[in-house]
């Protein structure tokens, strides 16, 4: 599925994949097939941005800057840190 190119593609992969899953074996595939229904929009929302330049690195650059924060701020609580984070005066991205 993950193979795929498009997100029908990958849709119909997986739909096929359910269909042959012999019974025997249904079980074993349990957890993995009850995690794609609950998840199911998000995990072919992976093919509307394939090959687009869309990434989650502002979320760990701003993690890596909770880290920083955290580790320079020797007394911070964790609200303190939180505060700090979501308050903070920042640059538009």
């Amino acid at each position: 599925m993950w193979d795929a190119s498009t997100e029908t593609d990958a849709r119909q992969r997986y739909t096929d994949w359910r269909q042959c899953l012999p019974a025997e074996l249904a079980r074993a595939f349990a957890l993995l097939t009850t995690t794609m229904g609950n998840w199911h929009a998000e995990n072919f929302s992976y093919f509307a941005v394939l090959g687009t330049s869309v990434t989650n690195a502002i979320t760990e650059a701003l993690n890596g800057v909770a880290k920083v924060t955290n580790r320079l701020g020797r007394s911070y609580s964790f609200t303190g840190v939180r505060a700090k984070m979501l308050y903070a005066k920042r640059n538009s991205w």
